[in-house]
Parts: C-alpha cells; structure tokens; sequence
C-alpha cells in the first residue's frame, strides 16, 4: 500500500473505526453476583489479536506498520510503530500486558500487541462501553462464565457497532416488525371475539408480547408483528380452553 495516498487523519479515522462482532469477545470478569432473575456476571469485550492485524494491513498496509516485544518480569511491552504517510519516518507508541494463565508466553505477547494498539486509536471505544451484567453460567469445572455471548452481541449499543453490522440489525428490526397478513388478522379478531374481549384490551395484550421480544407497541390489530403471531394465537386459544373448561364444570354442578 502507498501511504502517499492517504492523509494521517484518514489513517487516524480508520483505525479507530468499531469492528464487526464477530472479531470481537467476551470474557467474565470476578465472581457472579445475585439478581431477581439468578445469577449474573460482569462482562468485559475485548478485540481478537487477529482483527488488530488485519485492521493495520487493511489501513496503513503491512509493509507500514511493525512491532517490537520487550521482555518484561511477568509479561511483556509492545512497541507498535508505524510509517507516517509520505515519509520513512515511524513512529512509535506502547503498552504492555501481563502473561496469561493459558498459552502465557503467547497469550501475553498478543496482549501487549492489541494494548498497544488503543494508543493508536485500535479499539479504544471499548472503553467507553457500559458496565455489561449478563446471565453467568459454570464451565465443566466449576468456574464462572457467560452463560450466552450471544447475550452480549445483543448489548452493544448501535454506536459501538460497525456499520455491517448495524445495516444487519436495522434489517432484523424491520424483519421482525412486518405486521401480519390479512387472514392472520382475521384470526386474532375471531379469537378476540369468542373471548368476548374488547380491542383496546386485545392490543394491551399483544403489546406484552411485542415488549417480551424487544418490539415497540402497537396501536391497532392490524398492526401485530408477524413474528408474535403464533405465541398470541396460543395464549388467546389457552384463555379460551381455560373459559370453556370452566363452563362445562359449571353446568355439570347445575
């Protein structure tokens, strides 16, 4: 890559740019705590050593950008130089990390790289993300973990996300709020009708469902996502077997 064809500012930019989820991970950190729906864990996101490399060959080229590792008691510093554009002068920033308790030597190395990055801009804005506390689970040897990481995509607030990532989220949304069909809603208003219960009560319903799958209210029938269809077609059926069961004892006593 020629790094005369591109500003500082467009280098600085670039780095410091979110990356997609999936270069990113989780790890627990300290002990779960108790919460009214059991026990929760805090949860740190880290980028993959990998992602920093790729995103340095992506940006600068990797014939711009270099590392030097210093031994250090107990782990190591990185120097992470880069080639500014337009000259052969680099520049370099550090950091360090401690060796890890798995794959020490490697495991530490790959730190003192990715901290070294946050200098440079290279995933800094996970610092700015909020305290995370997701439901903890136990590894097969009893220690602590995240019971589900997929809990933890799911809370990475939008302006943390690349833009990929975020058109896949706005299509989900829009996916999962397309309202039902006309034959669905003749369906919900029949089942409405034998329960003998009226529209504004019907939506109050509805809403708890759209609230159970992180959708925004509603205000008409016709206006149910096609995605809670099913479990308030079961729910209404339910109530109905229930007020019919309850009938049929009532007339037996008689």
């Amino acid at each position: 890559m020629d790094n005369n064809e591109v500003t500082w500012e467009e280098i600085s930019r670039k780095l410091k740019a979110p990356f997609r989820k999936s270069e990113l991970e989780w790890r627990p950190q300290g002990s779960p705590q108790p919460s009214k729906d059991g026990e929760v864990i805090m949860a740190l996101t880290y980028v993959q050593s990998r992602a920093v490399f790729d995103r340095l060959d992506e940006v600068v080229g990797p014939e711009n950008w270099t590392t030097r590792i210093v031994p250090l008691d107990g782990g190591f510093l990185c120097q992470l130089g880069l080639r500014l554009p337009g000259s052969n002068e680099w520049v370099y920033k550090e950091d360090g990390a401690a060796q890890t308790n798995i794959e020490a030597l490697k495991g530490g190395i790959s730190d003192a790289i990715k901290r070294a990055g946050v200098p440079w801009g290279i995933a800094r804005y996970l610092y700015n993300l909020d305290t995370m506390w997701v439901k903890a689970g136990k590894t097969k040897a009893g220690k602590p973990k995240i019971a589900n990481v997929k809990e933890c995509e799911k809370r990475m607030p939008p302006w943390a996300l690349h833009p990929d990532d975020l058109a896949e989220l706005e299509a989900e949304a829009t996916t999962k709020a397309r309202p039902i069909t006309r034959k669905q809603e003749k369906v919900l208003r029949d089942l409405i009708d034998r329960l003998d219960t009226n529209e504004a009560a019907a939506v109050l319903g509805i809403n708890v469902r759209c609230e159970e799958a992180g959708l925004p209210p509603i205000q008409r029938i016709e206006d149910t996502p096609a995605v809670v269809f099913s479990k308030i077609v079961n729910a209404m059926q339910a109530r109905l077997d229930e007020a019919l069961n309850t009938q049929a004892e009532t007339e037996a006593r008689i």
